[in-house]
């Protein structure tokens, strides 16, 4: 089996689902009401491992810290 078949037989491919798009609307309604600013790939990262129930490994604590009720390590 090749590598990077190998490699995706092993992952859970997460998506941007209409869940996702709602939530992330609703995240960035509150950021802009609170004066935060948060770039919009990360509300995207982060809404998408919020709504599927995911913690998120990053090294970029300051930007994620934004986003209530994610639960993150790194």
């Amino acid at each position: 089996m090749p590598a990077v078949e190998e490699l995706l037989s092993r992952l859970t491919l997460l998506s941007f689902s209409e869940d996702v798009a709602k939530k992330s609307g609703e995240l960035l309604a509150y950021l802009k009401k609170e004066g935060i600013v948060l770039e919009f790939r990360d509300l995207f990262i982060g809404t998408i491992a919020l709504v599927h129930g995911y913690s998120l490994k990053t090294y970029n604590l300051k930007h994620f810290t934004k986003l209530s009720g994610l639960s993150l390590f790194s």
